[in-house]
């Protein structure tokens, strides 16, 4: 069956869709209820999972390798809940984490600017100038993280399946239309698309477990065949293949491994300057 990820707008008017469409496809909702497990794991408060996620102000002041595990592991377990079908997942970025999965329905809950304005005023006690320009710098700094944190401006409608306007569709009606839109031929799944999820899911497992070790490092996988790239200055090059095939192969679903290590130019320079 489709699965659904919902990005939607700050400061929206109405309720939350995500229970309603759920309920009404007979889907498990998946969101911020994961996080507290994650932060366990990771032994991090979860407020900087939070901040990980799209509090850009915060998620600035969080050391560059905490946000990498941070991000890779909020992905690994995502995807895995994915991976079992049936989900609507909102509030956890897997519009930013999945590509190329034509079964993964991206919708996009926006509203006019005056509307979400009178929601923030009312919510902080405003006035609505204020909020306008409070609302307008929320979202630069969510524009400025996901650009920051995946490469894509999270606000462009071509990011997605099915853009709404939330000042122009009635709650209920939007529910309706995404579930028809779920339903229709286009995102049934197919073989292609699974295994594309399936390989994707492998990868950002393998991966969480490397990141600790390298922060940026590279995970691709297809039919459990797993690859794995880093960078390494020649005198660590060997120790850091056999660290990362040790975490690699301890993960489910890993039949094959091949590490590839590119060289650290800037870190061998910086060792020939001692």
């Amino acid at each position: 069956m489709p699965v659904v990820a919902i990005c939607a707008a700050s400061h929206l008017p109405g309720q939350d869709l995500a229970p309603t469409l759920a309920s009404q496809l007979g889907y498990a909702q998946v969101g911020a209820e994961m996080l507290p497990q994650i932060a366990s794991r990771l032994q991090v408060e979860e407020s900087k999972l939070q901040a990980a996620l799209g509090a850009p102000k915060a998620w600035q002041r969080i050391n560059p390798k905490l946000r990498a595990r941070m991000l890779a592991h909020i992905k690994a377990v995502l995807l895995e809940r994915l991976e079992s079908d049936r989900v609507v997942s909102s509030g956890l970025a897997a519009h930013l984490f999945v590509q190329g999965v034509s079964h993964l329905c991206k919708v996009r809950l926006i509203a006019d600017a005056a509307d979400r304005a009178a929601v923030l005023a009312q919510e902080q006690g405003l006035k609505q100038e204020q909020a306008l320009a409070r609302l307008e710098a929320l979202d630069a700094d969510r524009r400025q993280w996901s650009l920051a944190a995946f490469g894509e401006d999270e606000s462009a409608a071509a990011l997605y399946d099915l853009v709404i306007n939330l000042s122009r569709v009635e709650p209920g009606q939007a529910v309706k239309i995404i579930a028809g839109t779920v339903g229709s031929r286009k995102f049934q799944p197919m073989t292609f698309s699974l295994d594309r999820l399936r390989d994707q899911a492998l990868a950002s497992r393998v991966r969480a477990e490397l990141v600790a070790l390298d922060p940026e490092v590279r995970v691709n996988a297809g039919q459990g065949r797993v690859w794995v790239q880093t960078i390494a200055v020649k005198r660590q090059q060997e120790k850091r293949v056999q660290a990362l095939k040790v975490l690699a192969q301890g993960v489910a679903g890993v039949a094959d491994l091949e590490v590839q290590v590119l060289p650290d130019l800037i870190g061998q320079a910086a060792d020939t300057m001692r």
